[in-house]
This record gives structure tokens, C-alpha cells and sequence, in this order.
């Protein structure tokens, strides 16, 4: 049986979620102390359950990891992520579709070609702020044959990213601007092969990420096609047209009716 094909994982395992601002439970300024102290105490109890099980998942797939390649490090992997995240954001920028399957997965692939179908990005990783660091591992598959590996990778830097629609026009961001950028993205590895490699897999999206605005569509004008000018002019000489011609037989009409009333009289 042919497996080519089958060497991926549409989708995130147990999904990372970034760590939001500190102090939600110091919002309650109002009670009794023992309140506060009860749910203070069942938040770290949680906290503390939560912890334990991510370090357990975090040893068993660090060990998986280490099996498939002896040479996976957690503390140098995030400078070889973010070495993959620029590389694949490169051959993006210039459109090397073949490139680009080597450094990203078959479920990240459709969506970055696609979405920047007849546009152009311009993009330049300028600094980073902190050194990249991994948060996340995990481990999983429906059988030893088919295990995946995902790390998720801190980046916190500085980027410059534009894109452009198919007329040149500035569709989304700032060429010129230099943006603090703070991503968390995913990497997987397909384990259960000897040649299995880390590609970019996907970035894990905040509620407070926002999507470019979407592009008034833009059509071809034809050859025949009169401007919006022509056409004011032409609809409105016919109204003035219209307008003597109803003039004329108005006071037409009303000579014949002055010829009438003379005879009679």
C-alpha cells in the first residue's frame, strides 16, 4: 500500500494558547477576605493540575522527539523555526510553489498560496526582539506508523509586510513600516519516517488578530463601453431633446386652441 499521501496531520494537536494579561482575579476588590483567598486557592489548584499534565505530554513527546531525531535540541530548535519561518515566507514572497512544499505542510500550503492569489507580498524580517522559544510540544497519531510531532515556537520581532493587489495598489500594511510582531507558530515533523523534516504547519490566531479588509473588485472596462461621462451626456441630451419636443407640441396645441376661440367669437 501506497502511504505517500497520507504522512500528515490536518490539524493542531491540544492547541497552545497564549498566556493572557495577569490579574483577573484581582479585579474583586469587594467581599470577605476568605472569598478571595477560596478563589485564589481553587484558581492555583487548577493552575497547578493544568501544569502537571502539559509537563507529562510535554516529556512524553520531548521523548518521542528525541527517538525519531537524537539531535533535536528544545533550547536550539527555536533558531532552526524561525530560520524554516523565514525561508518559507522568502519563497512566498516570490512565488517558488516547489520551494515553498518543502518548508511548509500539505495544511498550511493552500492557505498562504491562495491567499495571496494576484497579489504581491513584500516582506523583510528586520530583528528579533527576544530569542525564539519553544512553549509547546506534542506528539500524537492513530498509529506508531503514523506519528506526527508538533513544536510551537514564541516569536517575538520586528517585520516589514505589504501586499498588493494585482493593479499595484497598497491592499494590506505598510512597506515602509517597521512593526513589533508577536506570533506563535506551530511546526510539525512527520516522526515516523527517516525522512521526515520540520515544516511550518500553522500560527495560532488571537481573538485580537484581525484579517486584511477586504478589496473593492475591479473589472476590465471594454473597448465599447462608453465612460460614466458619455453616458450622463447621452441620458441627459435625450431628456433635453424629449423636453423641447414636448415644448413645441405644447405650444402648437395652444396657437390652434387661440385660432379656435377667435372664429368662434
Amino acid at each position: 500500500m501506497n502511504s505517500i499521501g497520507l504522512a500528515k496531520c490536518d490539524a493542531l494537536m491540544d492547541v497552545y494558547k497564549p498566556p493572557e494579561n495577569d490579574g483577573s482575579f484581582s479585579q474583586i476588590m469587594s467581599g470577605e477576605k476568605g472569598v478571595k483567598g477560596a478563589l485564589k486557592s481553587k484558581a492555583e489548584d487548577v493552575r497547578s493540575s493544568a501544569v502537571s499534565i502539559a509537563a507529562r505530554r510535554w516529556s512524553k513527546a520531548l521523548k518521542k522527539m528525541k527517538q525519531a531525531d537524537p539531535t533535536f535540541e528544545v533550547e536550539t530548535f527555536g533558531e532552526k523555526a524561525l530560520e524554516i519561518y523565514a525561508q518559507a515566507h522568502k519563497a512566498l514572497e516570490n512565488r517558488e510553489e516547489e520551494r515553498l512544499h518543502d518548508l511548509v505542510t500539505e495544511y498550511a500550503f493552500p492557505n498562504m498560496w491562495s491567499e495571496l492569489k494576484n497579489k504581491t507580498l513584500k516582506w523583510e524580517y528586520v530583528r528579533s526582539l527576544e530569542p525564539p522559544k519553544v512553549v509547546h510540544l506534542r506528539c500524537g497519531g492513530e498509529t506508531e506508523d503514523m506519528t506526527f510531532g508538533q513544536a510551537t515556537v514564541r516569536f517575538h520581532s520586528q517585520q516589514k509586510l505589504a501586499i498588493y493587489d494585482q493593479f499595484g495598489r497598497l491592499y494590506f500594511g505598510d512597506g515602509n513600516a517597521i512593526r513589533d510582531v508577536l506570533e506563535y507558530v506551530v511546526f510539525e515533523n512527520f516522526l515516523a519516517s527517516e525522512y521526515g523534516t520540520w515544516r511550518l504547519h500553522a500560527k495560532i490566531l488571537s481573538k485580537k488578530s484581525e484579517a486584511p479588509p477586504g478589496i473593492v473588485k475591479t473589472f476590465r472596462k471594454r473597448d465599447d463601453q462608453k465612460s460614466d461621462k458619455e453616458l450622463v451626456y447621452k441620458y441627459s441630451t435625450k431628456f433635453d431633446e424629449r423636453t423641447m419636443d414636448d415644448e413645441q407640441t405644447q405650444q402648437e396645441q395652444e396657437s390652434i386652441s387661440d385660432e379656435k376661440n377667435t372664429k368662434n367669437a
